[in-house]
């Protein structure tokens, strides 16, 4: 540690290469720490192991270290909620691993990543080390009176809302997880309030998302001339990202204004995309691809002109700041992740107030870009700003500083308790 280098432990969950959300970003912590000089041991599960063999294999990285530990399974019949139950075990079975490998090495600091949920939690603080944790989302849930668009998964909804309300601090390892921790980094306001309420000793606001650097767009892309608004929305077809809601602002769009969507994703929700399509009359300005390979994703930002995000809940969403790193202005709700991850000149955030309010104001959003290519350029420009101070090499640098400040506070805090004890001592013995 004296080169300001750091033994660190990782664990994550979900972690391998080329992958988004949740397993991109156990990677990228783990690779991009790595490639800092820290010694970094991540322990994660097997399902990555070929894709994370084939990626050190044409790119050795010898400060990292992946130790797998498998998770139990549990039957499909149990859907949503699967992952958790998966989790949950494993993480005593990754506590078991940690132990062996704080035994056998000098770890000066302990971070969990992934799973990125503060009701979850984790079992590492267990090991009595400085201790960071996450970021962390879960604190956000869904306007219940936005239901309507949660069609195949609104029980499922408010299942969890009831939990997050009533059952945060009691269900799971929430409480013990936070306030056992040296630092816990949330992604959104909305966690942010219950890790206070869960009393942490430290909290700070940090995104989950990020892009490599070499996702950023080299130019600035060409101003919009005279043909259709080129709008994109990405993800998958589940009910908390609402594309029925996007829909029916796109139906909303004055017929003069020349408007074209694509909407790349599939999933639960795809058996009643097209016949949404139908009934709004959009079959002349939506084009459903539905799931396509990563690189048509990348060529789907590079071509169009604005990204529309409509999820009712999520932790972060990664599109964002993959559409930001391509120059696109973003059209979003403000709230959750989004909130906090779109600037105010990167695009136009909606307030979330009712269905038929929000819809006409995603509209109204949609019709004034269309109508001013200079705005689009401007945010454009605004937005690759933003995506670049998100690369994960200046992620892992900014961690690499917290992780010194944990540090330094738990040696700071250890010679105040020895001289106190010290103290006591002598004077016991006057």
């Amino acid at each position: 540690m004296p080169d300001g280098k750091f033994d660190i432990l990782l664990s994550a969950y979900s972690c391998e290469p080329f992958r988004g959300t949740e397993a991109g970003h156990g990677w990228n912590w783990a690779y991009e720490l790595a490639r800092l000089g820290h010694n970094v041991f991540v322990i994660t599960r097997p399902v990555g192991r070929a894709a994370i063999d084939a990626f050190l294999a044409t790119a050795p990285c010898p400060k990292l270290h992946v130790v797998y530990v498998d998770s139990p399974h549990f039957s499909l019949r149990f859907g949503a909620i699967r992952p958790i139950l998966e989790c949950i075990p494993w993480q005593w079975r990754a506590l078991a691993a940690a132990r062996k490998i704080c035994a056998e090495n000098n770890i000066d600091i302990v971070h969990h990543v992934t799973w990125g949920s503060i009701h979850v939690g984790s079992k590492l603080w267990k090991l009595r080390k400085p201790f960071v944790f996450g970021p962390v989302g879960g604190g956000q849930i869904a306007q219940w009176r936005f239901r309507r668009y949660l069609r195949g998964g609104s029980y499922l909804e408010m299942l969890r809302s009831f939990i997050v309300r009533y059952l945060t601090g009691t269900a799971f390892s929430a409480r013990s997880t936070v306030s056992h921790s040296s630092l816990v980094l949330v992604v959104n306001t909305e966690t942010e309030q219950w890790a206070r309420r869960l009393a942490a000793p430290r909290v700070e606001v940090m995104l989950d998302i990020g892009v490599p650097r070499s996702m950023l767009a080299d130019a600035e892309k060409p101003q919009q001339r005279a043909r259709p608004l080129k709008v994109l929305w990405v993800g998958r077809l589940v009910p908390r990202k609402a594309p029925l809601l996007a829909l029916e602002a796109l139906a909303k769009v004055d017929r003069s204004v020349d408007i074209n969507c694509t909407i790349l994703g599939d999933g639960p929700q795809g058996r009643y995309l097209r016949g949404w399509i139908q009934r709004l009359q959009l079959a002349d300005r939506v084009n459903w691809l539905g799931q396509v390979q990563w690189e048509e994703v990348m060529r789907a930002y590079a071509d169009h002109d604005v990204f529309l995000f409509t999820s009712l809940r999520d932790t972060g969403g990664t599109q964002l700041v993959e559409a930001m790193a391509n120059g696109l202005p973003i059209i979003t709700l403000d709230h959750h992740g989004a909130h906090v991850a779109v600037p105010a000149d990167a695009g136009m955030k909606i307030p979330v107030t009712t269905p038929e309010t929000t819809v006409a104001a995603i509209a109204t959003a949609l019709e004034r870009l269309a109508r001013e290519p200079a705005t689009i350029a401007r945010m454009g420009r605004a937005a690759r700003r933003c995506a670049n101070a998100l690369t994960w090499d200046r992620k892992a640098a900014r961690m690499s500083e917290l992780y010194r400040s944990v540090i330094t506070v738990g040696h700071e805090s250890a010679s105040a308790n020895r001289v106190v004890s010290d103290h006591g001592l002598d004077s016991s013995m006057a």
